[in-house]
């Protein structure tokens, strides 16, 4: 029943959701079509994005679809290394194909993860003249030279997958919207034709870790919108952080997607919806290899940072995602104070004994003046060239040093 304000609390009987030690909340898509069970969809959905920033999500799409990608994915890796080779990322200017393990890095740490990456797979609109962001995408993937042969289905199943998931992550930023007291179409304007219908679609292999050491498959990350992943088969260390700092395990589910909120979001909510660092860990020593599929939903590029702040009607948000809002903010600021004090403890001891913080400072704040990212587009091609440096180096070799030297 609503309140007064027009929310919805959860119900106080749970709805089945699994083992009672699940660390997020379970949502059936079907409920989001059933008007009887729609106020306790948008209830649990509105307690999910509050305060977990990450949540299960089951049914949501054709279940066949989902069994040919997944039985795509193993056999994708076990495909001969000269032909995972052939089509290697560094040939491709948008950033799609294969990634050995070792070869990439998420932050600062280098993964241990073997991956295929596929985007929309439409022609490139880029031309000699043009930015170098216009030319990241989109653009065609990469796919083996026989791929009809070695994986019958592939390429139509990959493309079908990328459109059901883009289409679900719209609708689930419009049901984002209602359950935090928005119009439905309160995300609208950050979205356009490309990416209404495709993202990036990830198949990822986690090798288990050497013997008498444990490894990280992926390192911490937030992306940017709403990421969707799947786990495919062996043992899966999905971690994400909560806002007390501890690292919360997310137990597998079979068939059911890991639903994760990106920064921006949490951003044109006003801090409302949470987003939360998260790693991949690998499997342990002797255990089977871990796979997923990850797909990643993507904004329009052309959308400035400085728009984030200016969307009219999260001014209308509800209350207690207001509530919510205000105290995860101050919670932030008390944090960002006392940073402040030890970094000025820092500068006067450094002052001190006779080092110059401020020359310093004034060379940092110089390169970050002269490499200003001003729009989405821009920000995901920069974490891209940082991510997949021999890539950059091949397609874009001015703007992989200017990024290296700002980041020195």
């Amino acid at each position: 029943m609503a309140d007064e304000a027009g929310a919805y609390a959860p119900p106080s009987d749970a709805p089945p959701q699994g083992p009672p030690e699940l660390p997020i909340v379970v949502i059936d898509h079907q409920a989001s079509s059933d008007q009887e069970s729609r106020d306790a969809f948008l209830a649990w959905l509105r307690l999910a994005v509050l305060h977990h920033g990450n949540f299960y999500l089951t049914n949501a799409i054709d279940q066949d679809l989902l069994d040919r990608v997944q039985d795509h994915v193993v056999k994708l890796f076990a495909l001969p290394e000269d032909i995972k080779r052939s089509i290697s990322v560094e040939n491709s200017p948008h950033f799609f194909g294969y990634t050995a393990a070792n070869s990439a890095a998420t932050g600062k740490t280098v993964d241990s993860k073997e991956a295929f990456e596929f985007g929309s797979d439409t022609p490139c609109v880029w031309k000699e003249g043009d930015p170098d962001v216009k030319r990241f995408r989109p653009g065609p993937n990469l796919y083996p030279e026989n791929v009809d042969e070695l994986l019958p289905g592939f390429k139509e199943d990959v493309r079908a997958y990328n459109h059901a998931l883009a289409a679900l992550a719209e609708q689930y930023a419009g049901f984002i919207a209602e359950a935090l007291g928005l119009p439905a179409d309160s995300f609208a304007s950050l979205l356009d034709a490309n990416s209404k219908s495709n993202g990036r679609v990830k198949f990822t292999r986690y090798p288990a870790s050497p013997e008498g050491s444990s490894t990280v498959a992926e390192g911490r990350h937030r992306d940017m919108w709403l990421t969707f992943t799947m786990p495919v088969d062996g043992l899966f260390g999905f971690q994400f952080q909560n806002e007390s700092q501890s690292s919360i395990t997310v137990p597998l589910i079979t068939d059911t997607f890991i639903v994760s909120i990106g920064s921006v979001l949490e951003t044109v909510t006003g801090s409302a919806a949470l987003c939360t660092p998260r790693r991949i860990l690998s499997p342990a020593f002797g255990a089977e290899d871990g796979y997923s599929i990850v797909f990643q939903a993507e904004l329009s590029p052309d959308v400035q940072f400085s728009d984030l702040l200016n969307l009219g009607d999260v001014e209308k948000i509800g209350e207690e995602a207001k509530t919510v809002a205000k105290a995860r903010r101050a919670r932030r600021r008390a944090g960002f104070d006392k940073v402040k004090k030890v970094m000025a403890g820092l500068k006067a001891f450094s002052l001190g004994s006779g080092t110059s913080l401020a020359a310093a400072a004034a060379s940092a704040a110089e390169k970050k003046s002269s490499f200003e990212v001003k729009t989405i587009g821009e920000a995901a091609f920069y974490a891209r060239i940082r991510s997949r440096p021999n890539t950059a180096k091949r397609w874009y070799p001015e703007v992989a040093e200017k990024i290296a030297s700002a980041s020195a």
